[in-house]
């Protein structure tokens, strides 16, 4: 499911939520997630995409400062 998500989305939400998705089922803080995908946690270029994704319901905000990707992102898709 994660990769057919991945391939539909723009460039940052994509970065965003495969970093993310790498620390699945853990939570990680925005600055890690941020790092992991090559910005800065306070820009505009992550928080904009950042909130479109939790928009999407691709990731959620477990804790203050703290995201992790959706659960159901880690389902296999039935064909």
């Amino acid at each position: 499911m994660l990769r057919y998500v991945l391939a539909l989305l723009p460039g940052p939400e994509s970065r965003i939520l495969s970093a993310a998705a790498g620390r699945y089922p853990e939570p990680a803080s925005n600055a890690e997630i941020a790092e992991a995908a090559g910005y800065s946690a306070t820009s505009t270029g992550y928080t904009n995409p950042r909130s479109a994704l939790h928009t999407k319901a691709l990731i959620d905000y477990p804790a203050r400062d703290m995201v992790r990707a959706a659960d159901w992102l880690s389902q296999e898709c039935v064909a």
